[in-house]
């Protein structure tokens, strides 16, 4: 129905940032308000204290939700270390019941100089669910991990400048400590003395990946096991500077299990016709081959099997992305975005899971047909905007979308 939002910040460093909006009754949620509030106290040599909360109230007395989170930003007085803390706190608040959940991170990190790193862990019990006002895709997490590099910080005859960087990050269950995953990754990035820039990405998953959710059983007893890996991809980005400039991106993975693999692509020209009229064009495309895919309600004899069902299948994505800005003044601009994007799924058979978490031929004959999936979506985005004082847009937007 409507949303209002306002923020500030203070001489003295104190920023307060809120916003409220009601969304309509439908036949499937109550009249329903949201709120988020922001309260930030900047401090000396950069550092900060934030306090943060979001709610959601409807008019059923159904549920009620709340999560609230302390966050802290320390700086030492050369600005070359930093310590960052939060603690968020989620509540589900039902007519007779509540549930209350967790989640922090703490970080240490070294972020000046050439050499860095960073060292952090991270945790979500079982209970936190920001969702409400929020997305999360799933919690009972905790990850470890360290990453280190290297940043070129001046020009040399090579590189105006080039950084390096590993990172390596440990995943278990919050609940038992039960081990989900191990990610080794690579990245390095140069820009030339032309001013092309480079990026280059390399990671592995030397263990086989321990899935919790994609069964959907409502439990942590059947894990999915997803296989070993290892993934190479980049991009070169031409000198922006230019009228016509090109991103070109690309990259694959290969997974031996299930003889699975993937690749993917993306090109980018744009054109600045003058210093008010620009356009960009994206292209990008991925194909999986042998992916892994949950299966619902797949009938065998006219009756739901009882374990979890999957497909190997082969999965295909084009998007199709035209922009546009024309600046009429340096406080009011023109902007489009037209996207075509088409997902097509092919399944090539259909598996069960096993006990130990593998993919296994059926126990019984398949009845039903394979469900392939071609889906398709036209979205379109026009807007004026006027920034009509400091810190303050208008904008006028229209929007479109079509499925299929």
């Amino acid at each position: 129905l409507n949303a209002t939002k306002i923020s500030g910040r203070t001489k003295n460093g104190l920023g307060i940032a809120g916003l409220n909006a009601i969304t309509n009754k439908t036949e499937e949620k109550p009249l329903t308000n949201y709120n988020v509030l922001i309260i930030d106290k900047a401090l000396k040599n950069s550092s900060s204290i934030s306090i943060m909360n979001t709610n959601m109230t409807n008019n059923n007395s159904e549920k009620d939700a709340n999560v609230t989170g302390l966050f802290a930003r320390l700086n030492n007085t050369k600005n070359t270390h930093v310590f960052d803390a939060n603690i968020r706190m989620s509540q589900e608040l039902y007519t007779d019941s509540s549930t209350i959940g967790f989640t922090g991170a703490l970080a240490v990190a070294k972020n000046s100089g050439n050499y860095r790193y960073e060292l952090y862990t991270f945790f979500e019990d079982e209970k936190y669910n920001p969702n409400d006002l929020g997305f999360l895709y799933s919690n009972n997490q905790i990850s470890n991990g360290l990453e280190i590099g290297y940043e070129q910080l001046k020009e040399n005859k090579n590189f105006i400048f080039s950084k390096y960087y590993l990172n390596i990050n440990h995943e278990t269950l919050f609940t038992d400590n039960k081990f989900v995953n191990l990610d080794i990754k690579a990245q390095t990035s140069i820009m030339l003395k032309n001013y092309l820039f480079l990026n280059l990405k390399i990671g592995a998953n030397p263990y086989e990946r321990e899935d919790y959710y994609e069964a959907r059983t409502g439990d942590l007893n059947h894990p999915l096991k997803r296989s070993k890996s290892i993934n190479l991809g980049g991009f070169i980005s031409s000198d922006f500077r230019n009228k016509f400039a090109l991103d070109l991106g690309g990259g694959g993975s290969i997974n031996p299990l299930y003889s699975s693999h993937a690749y993917r692509w993306r090109i980018s020209p744009r054109y600045r016709f003058n210093d008010k009229i620009s356009m960009v064009y994206v292209l990008s495309i991925r194909n999986k081959y042998n992916d892994i895919g949950w299966v619902d309600n797949l009938s065998v004899n006219d009756e739901e099997l009882s374990t979890p069902l999957f497909s190997l299948r082969n999965t295909y994505m084009i998007t199709n992305v035209l922009s546009g800005s024309y600046i009429i003044n340096n406080k009011i601009d023109f902007s489009f975005k037209l996207r075509y994007h088409l997902d097509q799924v092919e399944n090539i058979t259909f598996k069960e899971l096993d006990n130990n978490g593998y993919l296994t031929a059926l126990s019984v004959p398949l009845t039903e047909k394979a469900r392939d999936i071609n889906y398709t979506t036209w979205t379109s985005d026009i807007a004026l905007n006027w920034w009509f004082a400091p810190g303050s847009q208008l904008s006028i937007v229209w929007k479109n979308g079509i499925d299929n």
